[in-house]
């Protein structure tokens, strides 16, 4: 249990559910599909699903600050980098 809570509290793990691939957070609503889910783990994989259409004009862009980029790292997701933050495909904001 005390392994658990250290990498919860090296995470900042403040809320829950909080989601985690590969180490990168995953900002994704608790309600999230299964087909939601598929298409973020297949964006990671770099897998492309000719059934599936793409989610960029839905992707809530302009939610994001003057001082920040919005980053999709995944097909239909994404959050906003702070500043002093570059967007890497498939991976998420980095410093």
């Amino acid at each position: 249990a005390l392994t658990s809570w250290k990498v919860s509290a090296f995470r900042a793990t403040d809320y829950l559910p909080k989601y985690f691939i590969n180490g990168v957070e995953v900002v994704m609503s608790a309600s999230a599909t299964v087909d939601d889910w598929t298409g973020v783990i297949n964006g990671v994989l770099g897998i492309s699903d000719d059934d599936s259409t793409s989610k960029d004009d839905d992707l809530p862009a302009d939610t994001c600050t003057d001082d920040q980029t919005y980053c999709q790292y995944a097909p239909g997701a994404g959050y906003c980098c702070s500043a002093g933050e570059m967007c890497i495909p498939n991976v998420g904001c980095r410093c």
